[in-house]
């Protein structure tokens, strides 16, 4: 018997909910405070863990009542999950895990690359002593989250990673580039589905970003540029071969 908690704040202990045993939803816990915050954050990590896959069928009934919770807080859940295009509501209450195939996650990762590298020319001597020390904070903080070269807590990684991208684009000082990135940042989240935690490559990224970072406090463009596409080429192909891994042997240990 696998069990679901939800925890309220009236009473602090978990209540057992009986789910099958195959439900993608087993282990999902939430707390009845801010429900739809804390739906929209459990069911993005399930998502970013790669424990609901893509394709994978949801309805906000279920979800609503796993939890044992209106079907309120689940749709406005799932809507921001939409919007961040995680997830696609098809109507009816119907929703499922976003999929991409293998040549949307390369053009994705392509429209990436071409726009950083842009941001990058543009903002390396425009780069403040502030957002500098936020880049070698978030590097710090990034340390944390691996051990060895296995994430322990790829959600907080994840954030950390976005974190620290999205301040060198806006560091060109160019908001329709930003925006651009900021919606393109959306599906490069669905493409990061597509390879577990084991597959990840956390030192190899965390070697990248300390290059990218030492080429920004050199203010050196040619540099921060080489650093920069050097890192996206790395994740591209990664992907790529993962994804090849799952064409010849069916979808990869997610």
């Amino acid at each position: 018997m696998v069990t679901l908690a939800v925890t309220t704040p009236e009473s602090p202990s978990a209540v057992q909910l009986a789910t099958p045993p195959a439900d993608p939803l087993v282990g999902l816990e939430v707390d009845q405070r801010q429900l739809d915050e804390r739906i929209y954050d459990a069911l993005k990590e399930k998502i970013l863990q790669s424990e609901l896959a893509p394709g994978t069928a949801l309805t906000i009934r279920s979800v609503a009542q796993h939890l044992g919770v209106s079907v309120t807080p689940v749709r406005d859940a799932l809507r921001r999950l939409q919007a961040e295009g995680l997830v696609q509501m098809q109507g009816r209450g119907e929703t499922t895990v976003a999929r991409l195939e293998p040549g949307e996650i390369d053009d994705i990762l392509d429209l990436r690359l071409a726009l950083e590298l842009h941001a990058t020319r543009r903002g390396v001597t425009r780069l403040s002593s502030a957002a500098l020390k936020h880049l070698e904070e978030l590097l710090a903080a990034a340390v944390r989250t691996f051990r060895s070269d296995a994430y322990h807590d790829y959600p907080a990684a994840s954030r950390l990673d976005q974190e620290f991208h999205s301040v060198l684009v806006r560091a060109a000082g160019n908001e329709r580039l930003t925006e651009m990135y900021e919606t393109l940042g959306a599906r490069v989240q669905i493409a990061r589905v597509y390879y577990t935690t084991t597959q990840r490559r956390p030192r190899a990224t965390y070697e990248e970003h300390r290059a990218i970072i030492e080429a920004y406090r050199q203010r050196d463009p040619t540099a921060a540029a080489a650093a920069v596409e050097t890192h996206i080429t790395h994740t591209r192909r990664h992907i790529a071969h993962l994804l090849g891994q799952q064409t010849e042997g069916g979808r990869a240990d997610n």
